[in-house]
């Protein structure tokens, strides 16, 4: 295949994406030899996830999958990310901000 670096883009904002949601990295190394990598690339990452107990939402688990497929050609675009169900319906509501030198006088 020919080099896609947007779609390399895609997979590396879906690691982050990954990241952000569970706190840690989707894999050690890419390889088939690393068993979360090769649950990744064989379109399991939500059974890797409910393994250890993680619940995303079926939105975010879609969107991390469809980030984070294999072969480049097969993960969606920038475009698709924007319009992800996940993406465009609206932010999730942050708790409320609180002042951390409260209660320090």
């Amino acid at each position: 295949e020919n080099f896609d670096g947007f779609a390399i883009d895609l997979w590396a904002a879906g690691v982050i994406l990954y990241i952000m949601l569970t706190g840690f990295p989707p894999y050690d190394q890419a390889s088939m030899t690393d068993q979360r990598f090769e649950l990744i690339a064989t379109g399991n990452l939500v059974q890797q996830l409910h393994n250890w107990d993680l619940r995303p939402s079926d939105e975010a688990g879609n969107l991390l999958q469809s980030m984070l497929r294999l072969r480049p050609r097969d993960r969606l675009t920038l475009a698709q990310v924007m319009t992800h169900p996940w993406i465009a319906n609206g932010p999730v509501q942050a708790p409320p901000q609180t002042d951390p030198m409260e209660g320090y006088q």
